[in-house]
């Protein structure tokens, strides 16, 4: 996200497009004294010259993370606590977080 940010600003070019009186360019010129860090990724960012915008979806791989599995997180979660067998006991008798976790555990088979 710090990277898209960084490129979207720089393709805006801010400080070629207005000149240093207008109030704009004092923005950006506060922003990064703010926050210099994100002055030096814009100003990393403007170097790398692009002719696609960083919102194209030609680029969006650029951007994309790997999304963890909270599917199987939570059922890997679940089983460190009770084996399968517990928790299938447990919802016969009629406890509710055993039914559930054992509605999520069986979700997708």
């Amino acid at each position: 996200l710090k990277r898209f940010i960084a490129e979207s600003v720089a393709c805006r070019n801010p400080f070629e497009k207005y000149g240093e009186e207008d109030l704009e360019y004092c923005r950006w010129s506060n922003l990064f004294r703010e926050l210099p860090d994100l002055g030096l990724d814009v100003a990393r960012a403007a170097a790398k010259k692009s002719n696609v915008f960083p919102w194209d979806d030609a680029r969006i791989s650029e951007y994309m993370e790997e999304e963890l599995d909270l599917n199987r997180l939570w059922e890997e979660q679940i089983l460190k606590r009770r084996n399968l067998e517990e928790i299938e006991e447990d919802a016969r008798g009629g406890c509710i977080r055993s039914i559930i976790e054992l509605d999520h555990i069986n979700h997708d088979k």
